[in-house]
């Protein structure tokens, strides 16, 4: 799995950075992250960039670039006649201006628009709430979020105490006790499990990195002080959820 960030300050390495941002422009193009026409403009023209390096005149052309995946698949497959051909001349024109600009750092402005938009960090999955309706839940990297039909809420990882996997069903285990525990059932077993461990690497990752960095800059008290010191669920689990924690070790 893909661990999100916040910013670029935890991408050190050029490897690092160019996995993510082959990522998020995959991300992109398979419309898992949501972007408008502008803003396609602008990820496609840094991409060129980061691909490309400067733009020629010569080589950089509509029929050069017809066959390369600039565009998320959406906006291509149910534009009208023509808008492939328009998008493609105005990323373009706005490549020609990104002349001087090196690849690494097409990169970098890269990740930071893509981390500005609708779905960044958040991977969603249809499940039943205790009352049996339909609820949207969402991993992020800051927490999870609740979607119902009339409400949603949201859990940051440092009001998180624990979350819980038996078969199917998925739970919450919070720090408020107005809402300590709020359960879920999923499709199958198979995605209650993979949401399960996601919430545990994003988790771990958020108390390791992002919530270091949130202290370092003065941005928000260190999560850490919330949970105990030690930065990491599942420290109550009873024995009827041994086989998920068991599974977890193995990762």
């Amino acid at each position: 799995m893909m661990y999100y960030v916040s910013g670029i300050s935890l991408i050190t390495d050029e490897m690092t950075r160019y996995h993510c941002f082959l990522q998020l422009k995959n991300d992109i193009i398979e419309g898992r992250i949501q972007c408008n026409l502008d803003d396609a403009v602008v990820l496609a023209s840094y991409c060129m960039q980061a691909e490309f390096g400067n733009y020629n005149s010569e080589r950089h052309t509509l029929e050069y670039l017809k066959d390369f995946a600039l565009f998320p698949k959406d906006l291509v497959e149910n534009g009208h006649n023509g808008l492939l051909e328009r998008l493609t001349d105005a990323v373009i024109q706005q490549h020609s201006a990104l002349v001087g600009l090196s690849q690494g750092t097409a990169e970098e402005y890269y990740i930071l628009a893509a981390q500005q938009l609708d779905g960044y960090g958040q991977e969603t999955f249809l499940v039943k709430d205790e009352h049996g309706l339909e609820t949207i839940l969402g991993v992020t990297l800051k927490g999870i979020i609740v979607s119902g039909t009339n409400s949603s809420k949201f859990y940051k990882w440092a009001e998180i105490a624990n979350v819980l996997n038996h078969k199917k069903n998925f739970g919450i285990e919070t720090s408020n006790a107005d809402d300590h525990i709020v359960n879920f059932v999923f499709p199958d077993v198979e995605s209650a499990k993979y949401v399960f461990r996601m919430c545990v690497h994003q988790h771990t990752f958020y108390m390791t990195y992002e919530a270091t960095e949130e202290d370092n800059e003065g941005e928000a008290q260190n999560p850490r002080s919330s949970s105990g010191g030690n930065g990491r669920l599942f420290q109550n689990i009873d024995t009827a959820l041994l086989s998920s924690r068991e599974e977890l070790d193995e990762v």
